[in-house]
């Protein structure tokens, strides 16, 4: 990918990636969503009172171009958290994906709006769900779980899965 590409994929000019890239500005939120999406990167920050566990955030565009109102036709994104610190999970490693059956657009003001969805639906519905499961699940002999649809309000056409597996068995161990 060239320097000219990123921000063109960004919707944005090049000055402001330059910014961004070197440290000069410090970008919002979505500015960072879009950037990730440009570079195909994820997003790792700490999550929840310890700074052992980590929070991935990675989007998958579904399309590589925007239509001309700048708009994505579709997008899937992954949140996995791994819960090294919490002994009550024993370093399980928990995945929600977001994934549309439907592409439709997306515009860059509903970015906030969207991941903070997915976010605020992992923390407020699947924590208790991820702790009956984990314990059962890292107590049963093959460690592995199924994926568990959950309905997701106000977002048509669209399921977030959640599964958990124990760390030694994500990192190959």
């Amino acid at each position: 990918m060239t320097l000219r590409e990123v921000p063109e994929k960004m919707g944005t000019d090049a000055s402001a990636v330059y910014r961004f890239e070197t440290g000069q500005h410090d970008p919002h939120l979505s500015t960072v969503r879009r950037y990730a999406i440009a570079v195909g990167a994820e997003i790792d920050t700490p999550t929840g009172e310890n700074p052992e566990n980590r929070a991935n955030l990675t989007f998958f565009p579904m399309t590589k171009d925007r239509d001309d109102n700048g708009q994505l036709p579709g997008v899937a994104a992954s949140l996995s958290v791994t819960l090294y610190a919490d002994d009550w999970l024993l370093g399980a490693v928990s995945q929600v994906f977001l994934i549309s059956d439907e592409a439709r657009p997306m515009s860059r003001k509903d970015e906030d709006t969207w991941v903070q969805t997915i976010v605020d639906l992992y923390q407020e519905r699947t924590c208790a769900l991820l702790w009956d499961i984990a314990s059962s699940a890292l107590k049963s002999t093959a460690g592995m779980m199924k994926l568990l649809p959950v309905e997701v309000p106000d977002l048509t056409s669209t399921e977030i899965n959640v599964g958990t597996v124990p760390a030694a068995e994500r990192n190959g161990r």
